[in-house]
């Protein structure tokens, strides 16, 4: 019941939105200058419920734009998505180096030459980004860890193996 409710909401504030605010369209991904804060604008993407807000500050370069789940990336700078209180923002990740920077199985986790990064909270300092990777637990509660040669990962804490990783990924190989 919550979910129509949710999208219902979602698609009513884009009709507000969309009254003569569209700055920018291209392919499926459209721009709006927000009613009530000109420093704000909103992200549309076709065929997704979500909507994505940024500063006005942040150029996004739509002919280039590429979502990637939780993850944008256009031809300068890559993003994180991150949902705080039903509002999804784009935070760019300014420490990216694009030309070797991947998301990691469609999950929350990114990584590139240098760090590997969660969709939340950016970088992940501690994480070993030469055997860092997302593992993506199928089954009634299905979920995405992070693994390097020290850890298991949730988002961007150190977790200990209480849920069975490890002999889930023993199973599995």
């Amino acid at each position: 019941m919550r979910k129509p409710i949710i999208t219902l909401l979602i698609l009513l504030a884009l009709c507000v939105v969309s009254c003569n605010n569209k700055i920018e369209s291209y392919g499926p991904y459209s721009i709006f200058k927000k009613i009530d804060d000109s420093l704000t604008f909103i992200l549309t993407v076709d065929n997704e419920d979500e909507s994505y807000s940024y500063h006005s500050n942040i150029k996004l370069d739509l002919k280039t734009l590429v979502n990637y789940h939780q993850f944008f990336v256009d031809k300068s700078e890559a993003y994180r998505k991150y949902e705080m209180d039903g509002d999804c923002k784009i935070i760019p990740i300014k420490e990216a180096d694009l030309p070797t920077f991947h998301v990691l199985d469609n999950s929350i986790y990114a990584k590139d030459k240098n760090h590997v990064y969660d969709c939340r909270n950016g970088i992940i300092t501690k994480a070993d980004v030469s055997s860092f990777e997302a593992i993506n637990i199928e089954g009634k509660y299905s979920f995405v860890t992070g693994k390097d040669k020290h850890h298991f990962y949730f988002w961007d804490k150190f977790v200990t193996d209480t849920t069975g990783i490890s002999r889930y990924l023993k199973k599995h190989d």
